[in-house]
Formats: structure tokens, C-alpha cells, sequence
């Protein structure tokens, strides 16, 4: 089976939905591109059967026959309350109006990243994500670019395999027209790498990106990463 995810909306994106063979289930996170509180989601399948394999009975339990629609056996009230409120806020002509706005400057990012010297886009992307790597991985740390455009106030996700960074466009962004301050801002990052002194970056996320990425034993990443998570319970 397969599962498609979305969340937001749009110019016509190519088909994903139950119409594409295989398809068994869709979901739509409410709280990104819904602007609903964090934690809500919905999720379709294809048919009843397949929507039985997220149920949990148990009905031997001592306490009753215990029967929940997910693993998680409570729900917060408030949570989907937020939510329904959002969205007869919202309502369909201001999720419209909010995905226009977000894919003008999504398609102006794009287009620009396009143009620029030592970057590449990633893929050719249908909706609001940009991802942008390095034309020479050789020649130019992308995740210190990241880093630069942190300095900057900009908050990309560094990705591996290849290495790589993406913005997701946002309604902030778009009603900000931040469109032309990111990409001026993506040109100077480029420029202070291409520049930078030996050992700017050493401490940064690029630096800690690299070297998880030229591990080759990936089971070391994991106990690194689950360790940075334990440390997290003692802070």
C-alpha cells in the first residue's frame, strides 16, 4: 500500500488522491498549513477495511470491553474545538486566498533559486516546499549556507542523501513578501561561505551534518541521536 500527505493547498497539484492505483490511505495535518493548534490531523482511507487497522479493542480487558479508534485511548476536547474554530474562521476562501499568496512567492523563490550561481534546486517542486543544493558539493558546504541564513533570521531544514537544505513556504512569508529578502539573503549566505575563513563554520549544524553524513556505521547516528535525546531529559 502506499499513503499520500498533504498539507495545503494550492494551484492544481498533480494526482495523489484515492483516483492514483494503490493508494490505500491520505492524511492532512490541520495544524501546518490549516493554521489549526499543533496535534490535529486527519486521515482518510480508501475503504473501511483498511481504516480498521488503526483500531485498538481489547476485549478481554478485566475493566470492560475496551474499544478506540487509535492507539491513543484519549483525545483533548480543546484540541479539536481549536481546530473546527480555525477552520469556520478561515473558511474556504481564506484557505484559497492563503494558498495563492503562499504559491506566488513559492514559484518567485523557486524561479530565483533557478538563476543563482553555486546553488541548484532540488527536484521540481509542485507545491510550496524549495529545497536547494550545492551546484558543486566540492566547492560549497550547503549546511553552511543553512547556518548563514540562520544568521540571518531564516530557518531552513538541513537534509542528507544528498545534502541539501528546504524552506517551506509560509503564509507569514508570503503576506510579508519576503520572497526577494530570501533570495537576496540566500546570495549573500552563498557569498560569505565562498568567503568565509577557515573554521567559521566549525561549530555549527553543518559541521555536525557532515560529520553524521560521512559515518558509514548509521547505527553510531542513531545512538548519537537517541543520546542528544536523553540529555534532553536532564536539562
Amino acid at each position: 500500500s502506499s499513503h499520500g500527505g498533504g498539507g495545503g493547498g494550492g494551484s492544481p497539484p498533480p494526482p495523489f488522491d484515492f483516483r492514483v492505483k494503490g493508494v490505500t490511505s491520505m492524511s492532512c495535518d490541520t495544524h501546518k498549513y490549516g493554521f489549526a493548534p499543533k496535534g490535529s490531523s486527519v486521515i482518510m482511507y480508501r475503504n473501511k477495511n483498511i481504516r480498521h487497522h488503526q483500531y485498538f479493542v481489547a476485549s478481554d480487558w478485566p475493566g470492560g470491553i475496551y474499544a478506540t479508534p487509535a492507539l491513543a485511548g484519549s483525545r483533548p476536547g480543546a484540541l479539536i474545538a481549536g481546530t473546527w474554530a480555525v477552520m469556520m474562521h478561515m473558511g474556504k476562501s481564506g484557505y484559497l486566498h492563503s494558498a495563492k499568496e503562499i504559491m506566488r512567492t513559492a514559484t518567485l523563490i523557486t524561479s530565483g533559486v533557478k538563476k543563482m550561481d553555486g546553488v541548484k534546486l532540488m527536484g521540481s517542486p509542485d507545491a510550496f516546499v524549495v529545497c536547494v543544493g550545492a551546484e558543486n558539493p566540492e566547492t560549497l558546504n550547503i549546511f553552511n549556507v543553512g547556518d548563514a541564513m540562520s544568521e540571518r533570521g531564516w530557518r531552513l531544514s538541513l537534509l542528507q542523501f544528498p545534502p541539501c537544505m528546504h524552506f517551506c513556504t509560509t503564509y507569514l512569508a508570503a503576506s510579508q513578501d519576503a520572497g526577494p529578502r530570501f533570495l537576496a539573503d540566500l546570495k549573500a549566505s552563498i557569498h560569505t561561505v565562498q568567503t568565509a575563513p577557515k573554521g567559521r563554520f566549525k561549530d555549527s549544524k553543518g559541521a555536525i551534518y557532515g560529520m553524521a553524513a560521512s559515518i558509514p556505521d548509521r547505527s553510531m547516528v542513531d545512538s548519537m541521536a537517541l543520546t542528544y535525546i536523553d540529555a534532553q531529559y536532564y536539562a
